[in-house]
């Protein structure tokens, strides 16, 4: 079982059990929330937008937003330039 930290709470889950397609890769992160898995991959939570199943996800949903089985996701980061 592999664990996530979030909140200050571990977070386990069997590897390989379930997948959810992020950005075309299958990941085992069936039932963490979005912002537990951005924050797992390190992504500045202020610089991307999240599409799952087709639909934008807002920043406040984040939290409670937990993927499931066969979730597709797609993580889009914003980097500044010009």
């Amino acid at each position: 079982m592999l664990p996530y930290v979030a909140y200050g709470f571990f977070v386990f889950y069997q590897k390989g059990d379930f997948m959810v397609k992020i950005n075309g890769e299958q990941k085992a992160v069936e039932g963490m929330s979005i912002l537990t898995y951005l924050q797992s991959e390190n992504y500045n939570i202020q610089r991307v937008a999240i599409e799952c199943n087709g639909n934008i996800i807002p920043k406040s949903q984040y939290e409670t937003f937990i993927l499931k089985e066969n979730d597709s996701l797609e993580v889009v980061s914003f980097v500044g330039g010009g």
